[in-house]
């Protein structure tokens, strides 16, 4: 049987817990992936060299759309103090190229994704990568609560759900 594409906030509002009612869904269909490797680098230039950023910027295919990585904006996710967060470079690139959803808010697109860390799948935890409408990549990997997840589906349009592509 075929799916027909539904971009619905429906299936996630079934009871209170939307975040556990997401992970359901997209578990049940095997669509979380394996956490990527943390990224070994430590500075801009290690990030630059890496992406293989040419002399401004590169761009990055979504399902939607292109983003463009402009050197500048990696500067907030390679902070020279922030170890945790530069960690988390191939995390933030595999959110962007294959999320699991994709929700629309006033002046950014929201690009989850859900990864597990072990092989049992028990454990899912959500990456979140925020894009400027206009397409430019401007601030990756942060920590949502289940309630704020909510909030997010509530107030936002999901444009790009991976459970409702047909033959994915």
């Amino acid at each position: 049987m075929e799916r027909v594409l539904i971009l619905s906030k429906e299936k996630y509002l079934i009871s209170t817990n939307v975040y556990d009612n997401f992970v359901s869904v997209h578990k049940s269909l095997n669509l979380l992936e394996p956490t990527p490797l943390n990224w070994e680098g430590l500075t801009v230039d290690d990030a630059i060299k890496y992406l293989g950023i040419g002399d401004k910027s590169i761009k990055i295919k979504s399902p939607i759309d292109e983003i463009i990585i402009y050197k500048s904006h990696l500067e907030h996710l390679i902070n020279d103090n922030d170890k945790h967060r530069k960690k988390h470079l191939n995390r933030a690139i595999r959110t962007i190229q294959a999320p699991n959803l994709i929700i629309k808010t006033n002046a950014y697109n929201n690009y989850v994704k859900l990864f597990v860390d072990d092989k049992s799948n028990i454990k899912p935890h959500l990456q979140i990568v925020k894009v400027k409408t206009d397409g430019s990549f401007y601030v990756t990997n942060f920590q949502l609560t289940k309630k704020q997840f909510k909030t997010k589906i509530l107030e936002g349009e999901i444009i790009y759900d991976l459970s409702s592509v047909p033959s994915r």
